[in-house]
């Protein structure tokens, strides 16, 4: 008896970790897409500041299990408050 419950313990254990491992690498991930527009959002700051907004707002929505790609979309974001309406757009931000 105490052979098979350390057994089925173990079995049970090995189902929840291939049930994670399946369900984590499931789950969408837009770290390259937030990236790539983070990236040009900043290439845009002193071009277009509107492209740079969007951009920037696209990074932001998608970067939501990306807290990197979260805070450089807010930083494009403050850099275009900042040109546009000054310093208080960027303290509403924080």
């Amino acid at each position: 008896m105490h052979k098979s419950f350390h057994h089925i313990y173990g079995i049970a254990i090995i189902c929840m970790m291939v049930a994670m491992f399946v369900f984590s690498a499931c789950s969408p991930s837009h770290k390259g897409e937030v990236d790539e527009l983070n990236q040009l959002s900043y290439a845009l700051h002193y071009r277009n500041l509107d492209s740079t907004k969007v951009l920037a707002e696209k990074a932001l929505a998608l970067s939501e299990d990306y807290p990197a790609g979260y805070a450089e979309a807010c930083n494009n974001l403050a850099f275009c408050g900042y040109c546009q309406d000054g310093l208080p757009y960027c303290q509403t931000m924080a």
